[in-house]
């Protein structure tokens, strides 16, 4: 049934591109004989064109399954580029922490919790009862069971669960922890 329908196809389209050029052409030939010459050409080639276009139809459609059926190539990986490769987080770390009963963060703001001034660690998402929020403004509200997931150098992570951890009454002002851990300060 496939080779009816191929054959029917290419046959069809032969008939029409032969018209096409009889019609084109006889306003261009200036005699009746260039066209019956011209015919009987297009003919000709047509026949001997229709046996090698089969031919190298059914060798392209062969060679494409081959192709397709070949397994994929194991050593070769696609090249993957991964924002964790950025040489600008080689040292930053990522850390869950989850806002414990009767701590500073219980309904407070991120703005109010002074955070990223006091710490240099930043909350780039909340874990709130499987409501996932990603990068919160800093008038979210933060709740008990909140679990932060925050960005920062290990020692900016550490201050900033220590801040975190304390408890509510124990609010210090002062700055826990300089942004860049490279440069120390007095505390």
């Amino acid at each position: 049934m496939h080779a009816v329908v191929s054959n029917t196809i290419f046959i069809g389209g032969s008939l029409v591109l032969i018209v096409i050029i009889i019609l084109l052409s006889s306003t261009l030939l200036p005699s009746s004989n260039l066209l019956i010459l011209s015919i009987v050409l297009v003919a000709i080639s047509g026949y001997f064109m229709f046996r090698s276009s089969v031919k190298i139809y059914a060798k392209a459609q062969g060679a494409l399954q081959e192709t397709f059926l070949q397994p994929a190539d194991p050593l070769h990986k696609p090249e993957v580029n991964s924002i964790a490769d950025h040489p600008i987080l080689e040292d930053v770390k990522l850390e869950s922490v989850t806002v414990e009963p009767k701590t500073i963060g219980v309904k407070k703001l991120i703005s109010e919790l002074k955070l990223r001034s006091e710490t240099g660690a930043s909350i780039i998402g909340i874990d709130r009862n499987g409501e996932r929020i990603v990068n919160p403004d800093s008038d979210e509200e933060l709740f008990e069971g909140d679990n932060l997931l925050l960005l920062g150098y290990r020692e900016q992570l550490d201050a900033a669960k220590n801040l975190l951890s304390s408890e509510a009454n124990n609010q210090k002002t002062s700055r826990l922890f300089p942004k860049d851990p490279g440069i120390k300060r007095e505390m």
